[in-house]
């Protein structure tokens, strides 16, 4: 029995069959020692299981196939709870792969030496399918340090850091804990992320450790004027753990704030992508849904500059 930490690398996948070998293999590539890499299967077709044959025969991976289906939040969740036991975790979406066969390794030498440490993240690619290159996402630091969650949390936005949970490694115990994958929303990865490193230590690791692959069928910007406000909204769900940490009066402050930015985000991409109808659809929904938003982000000259820059520079 290895005295080194077990961790799961989870691979929740749908209708990514495609993909899913490139991701499996690059779990596989990992050099560490005890790890478990687990499939959770939600796809309603047996092309993932087909695609995976191999390995689930010769017992490199565990294969679940989710009867009846769960959804995306509701896979990882039930992943994270009753399908691994890992003391980590790293959650690799079917469609993405690692890149680096030691993030693993490091992450845990991090943890070892600073057992205080809830969560390690790293940087990110970007891997742009229809041009088959990889681009560097924006993470927003740039020195490896240890980093205490509260501060972090209050100043994500200003230090502009960015969280992906297939470069993340985290504590499974105190990831349960703190609801982790319960927000059932396009962002439920950064809500998740946000409120674990709540009162908890975290570190940054100057490394890479995965790919985020852009394609088509990608759901980070999807064509819903509803995914998108309910995306926005389900901000509010970290009220009560950031109240206790934050207080009541820089909590809601956060709140409003992260809205807002997320809000003028996704305007400005739909803007620059020509479909001005969502634009306007999500900005009357946002107005709608909150008075006190809505003057933050249509009352404000410095966001209308940008939305002009948007339409005017794609």
């Amino acid at each position: 029995m290895s005295s080194l930490p077990l961790v799961s690398l989870i691979i929740p996948t749908y209708m990514q069959h495609e993909y899913i070998r490139k991701a499996v293999e690059s779990a596989c590539e990992q050099d560490y020692k005890n790890i478990e890499i687990i499939v959770s299967d939600d796809s309603e077709s047996g092309e993932t299981e087909d695609a995976l044959a191999d390995f689930i025969a010769d017992g490199v991976i565990t294969y679940y196939r989710n009867n009846p289906r769960l959804g995306r939040v509701r896979n990882y969740h039930d992943s994270l709870r009753f399908k691994c036991r890992g003391d980590w975790v790293l959650n690799l979406d079917g469609d993405d792969f690692l890149v680096n066969p030691s993030f693993i390794s490091n992450c845990i030498e991090i943890v070892l030496k600073h057992p205080e440490v809830a969560y390690v993240f790293g940087k990110e690619y970007k891997y742009l399918e229809y041009e088959d290159r990889c681009e560097e996402r924006i993470c927003g630091l740039s020195e490896e340090r240890l980093i205490d969650g509260t501060e972090l949390f209050q100043n994500k936005r200003k230090l502009g850091v960015n969280f992906y949970h297939l470069s993340s490694l985290f504590n499974r115990e105190k990831a349960i804990n703190r609801h982790f994958y319960t927000y059932d929303c396009l962002g439920c990865d950064t809500l998740s992320i946000l409120g674990l490193i709540l009162g908890h230590k975290v570190y940054f690791l100057n490394q890479f450790g995965g790919a985020w692959r852009v394609h088509s069928e990608n759901d980070s910007f999807p064509s819903e004027a509803e995914k998108l406000v309910g995306n926005v909204l389900a901000i509010k769900q970290l009220r009560d753990l950031a109240n206790e940490h934050l207080g009541e009066n820089i909590t809601n402050a956060w709140i409003a704030d992260t809205q807002a930015n997320r809000t003028v985000t996704y305007i400005i991409h739909y803007l620059q992508q020509r479909n001005y109808k969502l634009a306007l659809e999500l900005s009357k929904r946002i107005a709608q849904s909150d008075p006190r938003l809505k003057k933050k982000i249509f009352f404000s000259p410095r966001n209308y500059i940008k939305f002009a820059k948007a339409i005017i520079f794609k």
